[in-house]
C-alpha cells in the first residue's frame, strides 16, 4: 500500500490545491494511498517493536477506520503532522502532567515518521523546516553568491539600502478583523526610525534585481520560473506583495547548467529531494541565492510555466510504488 501524508488546513479543503491535483494523478495511475488530514485525530491501536515484527496500527476518529502503517511500502511527506487524540487534556488538571503526556505521544509520533524514513519516501518530516542562516552558509560552500547578511539586537548598525526579513518562518497575526503577514521589507533610513529598539533581526543588503526566480526542485531536476516583479513598485522588494488587480508576469526560465548543478549539490547536502528555491537574477545577470522552503507551494510555478509538476511528483511516487511491488 502507498501512504500519502498531507496537511489540509482546517479553514477550507482548497487551501492546498496542488496536492489535490497530485492525488488526481495518483488515482489516474491507480496507486492506493491513505491521506492524513489535519482535522483528524488518531488513537494508538497497536504498537510493537521486536526482533520478529514491527506493528503500528492507528485508528482514525474522523474516518472511523483502522490503519495498519506496517503494511505501507512507501510514502510522500507533503507537510503537516499526525495529531493524536489526548483524553488526558480534560481528565488531568495539572499542566505539568499534561505536558509530560504530550511529550510521550510526541516520541511515538517521531518514531512513526522515523519508520517512514526507512522505506522508500519522497521528502521528510524531519527536514520540513530549515535554518535559513545555515542554508545561506551551505549555499556559499557550493559556490553561490548570497546577500551580505547581519543579525543584530539593537539599533541599526549601518545606513544604506537594506532589507529585513524573518529569521525563521513568517507568520500571520490577527488584529481586530484583519490578518497581517510578515514579508520582506525595505528598512526606512530616517532618523526617527533609527531610534527604535528591535528584537533580534535579520538585515540584508538590498540587491538590484532584473527578476525574481522561483525554482522547484524535484529529484535532481530544476523547474525555474522568472517573476517580473520589478515592473511594479509594490512588488520590487517582495514579489508576493503584488496588487491583486495587476499580477506580475511569470514565465518559464532556462537556468544555466552550472546553476542547476550548484542547486543539485546544495539539495543533496541538505538531504532534500524536493523544495521551492528563491534566487535573484541581478542586473549584471549574476545568480544570488536567497532561501529554500522544503514544503513550499509548487502550483504557482507549475501552471504559468506548463511544467505539470503535479504529474511529475505523482510519477516519482509511481516509480517508488512500482519498485516496491517488484521487490
Amino acid at each position: 500500500m502507498h501512504l500519502l501524508l498531507f496537511f489540509k488546513k482546517k479553514l477550507a479543503d482548497y487551501c492546498d490545491i496542488s496536492t489535490n491535483h497530485v492525488i488526481e494523478w495518483l488515482n489516474y495511475y491507480e496507486i492506493p494511498y491513505f491521506r492524513f488530514n489535519a482535522e483528524d485525530r488518531y488513537e494508538i491501536m497497536e504498537f510493537t517493536i521486536s526482533n520478529d515484527c514491527n506493528i503500528i496500527k492507528l485508528y482514525s476518529t474522523l474516518l472511523k477506520m483502522e490503519i495498519n502503517l506496517s503494511e505501507f511500502t512507501c510514502s510522500w511527506y507533503r507537510r503537516g503532522d499526525i495529531v493524536f487524540k489526548l483524553n488526558s487534556d480534560k481528565q488531568i488538571a495539572n499542566i505539568d502532567i499534561r505536558s509530560y503526556i504530550s511529550r510521550e505521544y510526541n516520541a511515538v509520533k517521531e518514531y512513526i515518521f522515523y519508520f517512514f524514513e526507512n522505506i522508500p519516501h519522497l521528502d521528510s518530516y524531519f527536514r520540513r523546516s530549515l535554518n535559513k542562516l545555515m542554508v545561506l552558509k551551505e549555499a556559499t560552500r557550493v559556490g553561490f553568491k548570497v546577500p551580505f547578511t547581519k543579525i543584530f539586537t539593537g539599533k541599526l548598525p549601518t545606513r544604506g539600502s537594506i532589507i529585513t526579513k524573518a529569521i525563521t518562518e513568517g507568520f500571520t497575526i490577527l488584529v481586530g478583523k484583519e490578518n497581517y503577514g510578515t514579508f520582506t521589507n525595505r528598512v526606512p533610513m530616517d532618523n526617527n526610525y533609527n531610534e527604535i529598539l528591535y528584537s533580534v533581526s535579520l538585515i540584508q543588503e538590498l540587491i538590484e534585481k532584473e527578476a525574481d526566480l522561483r525554482v522547484f526542485y524535484l529529484n535532481g531536476k530544476c523547474y525555474a520560473m522568472a517573476i517580473m516583479s520589478q515592473t511594479n513598485e509594490k512588488s520590487i522588494i517582495d514579489f508576493r506583495t503584488y496588487p491583486a488587480d495587476k499580477p506580475n508576469r511569470r514565465l518559464s526560465y532556462f537556468l544555466p547548467e552550472n546553476v542547476c548543478n550548484q542547486l543539485k549539490e546544495l539539495m543533496t547536502n541538505l538531504r532534500l529531494s524536493t523544495g521551492s528555491i528563491d534566487l535573484i537574477l541581478t542586473k549584471q545577470h549574476d545568480y544570488v541565492f536567497l532561501e529554500i522552503n522544503p514544503v513550499g507551494q509548487f502550483g504557482m510555478t507549475s501552471f504559468p510555466c506548463n511544467y505539470y509538476l503535479e504529474k511529475q511528483i505523482a510519477r516519482s511516487i509511481k516509480v517508488m510504488y512500482d519498485e516496491t511491488k517488484i521487490s
